[in-house]
């Protein structure tokens, strides 16, 4: 009995240091993303640096809170009208099915989830349909990243969707 006490006492920091290390440089893709839930993908986020810089056209994923009202059907929804983004020159585009449409500008700055530097992709200026939205975004694996989608509402912005970004290169390497 012992001797399991001492194994158990030696492997499972082991163990433990491993699995750390194993998810802090892990390879992320869309798909793999798509499958887990919020706080998963949340943590991820906060872990995650700004990384560099999104170029060209990132296909897209939308995840709702699980206790989102109708959170499934809006998923579903979203992510059959919502192909992603093109970025390009400090700006991108938002690509629905058969358009491009909804424009914002593209920079560095504060994370309103953690307050840690994130790629923002403000509406503001760019839309009157999407005025109030601002987003924000980190690579957590080369050309794959995860945002955060606010409405700025008062007193303080809302967190309405998490979403996926995946580039091209990525997607034909797995």
């Amino acid at each position: 009995m012992r001797m399991r006490h001492v194994w158990i006492a030696t492997v499972l920091p082991i163990l433990t240091v491993m699995t750390l290390y194993a998810d802090e440089h892990a390879i992320y893709t869309l798909d793999d993303l798509a499958r887990r839930p919020w706080c998963e993908l949340e943590a991820i986020y906060r872990r995650a640096d700004p990384g560099s810089a999104p170029n060209g056209f990132l296909r897209g994923h939308v995840v709702y809170r699980p206790d989102d009202f109708l959170a499934g059907p809006r998923s579903k929804v979203a992510n059959f009208t919502w192909q992603g983004k093109h970025f390009s020159d400090g700006a991108l585009v938002n690509q629905f099915r058969g358009l491009r449409f909804i424009r914002a500008n593209v920079g560095v700055g504060e994370s309103w989830l953690d307050g840690r530097p994130a790629h923002i992709l403000d509406y503001q200026n760019t839309s009157h349909l999407w005025n109030d939205v601002r987003d924000e975004a980190r690579e957590v694996s080369p050309g794959v990243y995860l945002g955060a989608m606010y409405l700025r509402r008062c007193p303080e912005p809302r967190l309405k969707v998490l979403f996926i970004l995946e580039a091209d290169c990525c997607r034909s390497a797995k």
